[in-house]
């Protein structure tokens, strides 16, 4: 007979798994009529939970783990240290991965994680392991996403407003009188791309603009693929008038690329998703949707305490939480 696992007991309650977790363990706070259903609930299911896994979950680590992508980006830099700091002042310790945004790094620093008994995991996924995460969970572990939706991953996250954002950049673009536009997308798959594109497409149909009309470059958020775009772009008969990046770490790499091919660093007027601290010492023509990761970071950092700690809120539904960035011009 398959074994019942805990995310089935938890559905079947109507509760989350840490709250499964709190009653078997008989630890943190879980209101009276909430204990006996899941009573009820594991005894009408037969669920037998891992013995070892539940005493190991006893004896706290005080580890949370954080997984992202890139951490040579600033955004993410800011981010993990926003964390860091706000945990440590709770006898919290970091176990930090850089998953290089390729899946089997990622899975394998899932799996990091799990043998160290981390307390709470907070990810900006490449978004192709969700079995692994969803295995999180079934651990009773919290899982906090940032920056990034999984698919069929259902917890916590907390994001920007890609899409809007994205529509918003590109129409000051517009508005500018910009008729031919350089895009600079992400990889496809992941969520950050795939909405910043939509808002893209968004804007060019509000304008009443063919999509043909554009330049579309697919990169993958570094550098290197930035450069590349650049390249293109100028050897093009009727190259674009101006670019929207969809990511800083791609934007940088543009303007490293006009540099290389002798152009001067104004020869765009550019919208770039996620600002470049340099920026303002050189003459640009730049405008940039300023994120605020210290936000995520810090809010990301309030919900592993709330998670962890077991308050009643544990037994809501999890929590989308989502950031409106600003528009800034340089």
């Amino acid at each position: 007979m398959r074994n019942v696992t805990i995310k089935e007991v938890a559905q079947a309650a109507s509760v989350s798994t840490a709250t499964i977790s709190r009653v078997l363990n008989k630890s943190g706070y879980v209101s009276e009529d909430v204990r006996q259903r899941v009573l009820e609930t594991v005894r009408q299911l037969n669920y037998r939970p891992n013995a070892v896994a539940r005493n190991l979950k006893r004896d706290r680590t005080h580890c949370v783990g954080l997984i992202l992508p890139d951490m040579r980006n600033p955004y993410f830099m800011r981010l993990a240290r926003e964390i860091q700091a706000l945990l440590s002042v709770r006898n919290y310790h970091i176990l930090y991965t850089d998953s290089g945004a390729d899946a089997s790094r990622e899975r394998i620093a899932i799996n990091f994680m799990l043998e160290n008994r981390i307390e709470a995991l907070v990810i900006a996924g490449v978004g192709e392991n969700a079995d692994k995460l969803r295995e999180v969970q079934e651990r009773g572990i919290p899982l906090i996403l940032i920056d990034r939706r999984v698919e069929d991953v259902h917890t916590d996250i907390i994001i920007d407003d890609n899409k809007g954002a994205a529509e918003r950049a590109v129409k000051l673009l517009i508005d500018k009188g910009h008729r031919k536009i350089g895009i600079l997308c992400g990889p496809e798959g992941i969520s950050t791309a795939d909405e910043r594109r939509e808002g893209v497409l968004n804007a060019l149909v509000r304008a009443g603009l063919n999509y043909a009309d554009m330049f579309w470059y697919s990169g993958d958020f570094s550098r290197s693929s930035g450069r590349e775009a650049a390249r293109q772009m100028t050897r093009l008969l009727e190259p674009p008038t101006a670019v929207f990046s969809t990511n800083n770490e791609m934007t940088f790499g543009l303007y490293l690329g006009l540099k290389e091919l002798g152009q001067p660093l104004d020869f765009w007027e550019v919208a770039s998703y996620g600002e470049l601290e340099f920026a303002p010492l050189f003459a640009n023509r730049l405008a940039y949707v300023k994120q605020n990761p210290e936000a995520i970071g810090r809010t990301a950092a309030e919900l592993v305490l709330e998670r962890i700690g077991g308050s009643d809120r544990e037994e809501q539904c999890s929590e989308q939480i989502m950031l409106t960035p600003d528009i800034v011009c340089m």
